[in-house]
């Protein structure tokens, strides 16, 4: 269990002669290799470590929205580069760019 030869001991604070106490330290670290492919990784993710996947896509949301608010621009995908996940994204983002384009209509109508 402990390396042949491993004695790490140290007197106690206070104590009588010969008095010790003993201390023994064991840092071991098993490890198993596996490949890593993006299915294996969306699967980690989602079923293995579901609570932070769910923090996680929160608090980036949560972040997107206070941009939204401060009215940051948005900026399309460049032509080619748009996956599936943005276009689900941006079709539940739709009725929040229709209901910020109303509150401007009505903040316009009042102005004039």
């Amino acid at each position: 269990r402990y390396p042949k030869g491993a004695d790490w001991r140290r007197s106690a604070a206070g104590a009588g002669a010969g008095a010790e106490r003993e201390f023994w330290f064991n840092a071991t670290m098993r490890l198993r290799g596996a490949a890593t492919t993006p299915l294996g990784l969306g699967y980690r993710l989602l079923f293995q470590n579901p609570l932070m996947t769910l923090v996680i896509q929160f608090l980036i949301h949560y972040e997107a929205f206070r941009l939204w608010l401060k009215k940051v621009p948005i900026f399309d995908h460049p032509e080619g580069t748009t996956t599936g996940l943005s276009v689900v994204i941006s079709t539940l983002m739709t009725p929040l760019y229709k209901l910020e384009a109303w509150l401007d209509g009505r903040k316009a109508a009042k102005q004039a």
